[in-house]
């Protein structure tokens, strides 16, 4: 999978805009300073976690530090997108999660997430339409 550098400026560019880090601005050093965590909120082997990889070696090109990939999948990616909503601010913890993790989830479980208020979303990296499929032989009644 190709990523273009222009995806990969503009995800930078929103993880400064977001966290408040500007790297030429930061009284505390250049932007990062310290590897990327990206939380994975898919099984391995997936296009979230293919995505995400193409994304850190990508990434390598244009950082001065790594990003790493740590998969946290279970619970409809509830639990990984949990990590992700309680990391420390700073713009060295992303995730890769699902439209439903961050929408639907937080009305039927107690999650410490219920609104975007509680998180940053940063750009739309993966787009997976669901697809209806039925069993081999399956004549639906409209054919």
């Amino acid at each position: 999978m190709k990523i273009t550098r222009t995806i990969l400026v503009l995800l930078c560019i929103s993880v400064f805009m977001f966290t408040g880090t500007v790297p030429e601005a930061d009284a505390q050093g250049k932007f990062p300073e310290k590897p990327i965590t990206l939380i994975v909120t898919f099984p391995a082997g997936g296009p979230a976690e293919i995505s995400a990889k193409a994304l850190a070696e990508a990434s390598a090109k244009y950082l001065s530090q790594p990003i790493t990939i740590k998969i946290v999948a279970g619970a409809g990616g509830s639990a990984g997108t949990t990590e992700i909503v309680q990391a420390a601010p700073g713009g060295y913890t992303l995730g890769v999660t699902a439209a439903g993790a961050l929408t639907t989830q937080p009305h039927l479980l107690k999650l410490p997430y219920a609104s975007p208020a509680d998180y940053t979303p940063i750009i739309n990296l993966i787009d997976n339409p669901p697809l209806s499929v039925g069993p081999k032989r399956f004549r639906p009644h409209w054919r």
